[in-house]
């Protein structure tokens, strides 16, 4: 299995980056092991995080608006 192409973060930080990375090679563990719904959670919460790093609006995990 071909591994999960990140979405397009080349200006994030390298931290920002290397969870952004881990996400992916997760997500591309659970399809390997055929784990489906799971693995599309985290390509779910990859491009939420990669959209809130792109954005500047990073949250800590569970913080939801309102």
């Amino acid at each position: 299995m071909m591994p999960l192409p990140l979405p397009p973060a080349a200006h994030a930080a390298p931290s920002e980056a290397s969870s952004l990375k881990l996400l992916a090679e997760v997500a591309d563990r659970l399809f390997a092991e055929n784990r489906r719904d799971e693995g599309l959670c985290v390509i779910d919460a990859l491009y939420l995080q990669a959209d809130a790093v792109l954005s500047g609006k990073r949250k800590p995990c569970g913080q939801q608006d309102g």
